[in-house]
């Protein structure tokens, strides 16, 4: 699996929020690299699951507060999808298990590449 690389069409042209989406890339690329590993480590694997949910919750907070300042109209469906996320997140870690290590990884990929460049950029002309 390849591991994210920033690159311009990932901005939403606000400096927080660019800067935690590096963060949240780095964070899923350290989980590419454990699966990566012949033996990988079951509590390396749960404690970046677990850094991952602290820095996802300091992410989904700051985006809701921008988004309240700036008046998004669709905050209310942002907040839907950034609780079901957070369930999800919350069942990975509950039934964390380092046989389903790739599936979380590609589960996470893909979340992540998708709430950025989907979800994100309809508030992009609110913040930027």
């Amino acid at each position: 699996m390849e591991k994210f690389i920033w690159d311009n069409k990932y901005s939403v042209g606000h400096p927080l929020i660019d800067h935690q989406h590096r963060s949240l890339m780095g964070i899923v690329n350290e989980l590419v690299e454990l699966s990566e590993e012949k033996a990988p480590s079951s509590s390396k694997y749960i404690n970046i699951l677990m850094q991952l949910d602290e820095y996802v919750h300091t992410h989904f907070k700051a985006e809701e507060i921008l988004m309240t300042q700036v008046g998004y109209p669709d905050l209310v469906q942002h907040l839907s999808i950034h609780g079901a996320l957070s369930d999800q997140a919350s069942r990975l870690i509950m039934n964390i298990n380092i046989d389903d290590l790739n599936s979380t990884v590609q589960f996470l990929v893909e979340w992540l590449e998708q709430h950025i460049m989907v979800e994100d950029m309809k508030f992009k002309h609110y913040v930027s």
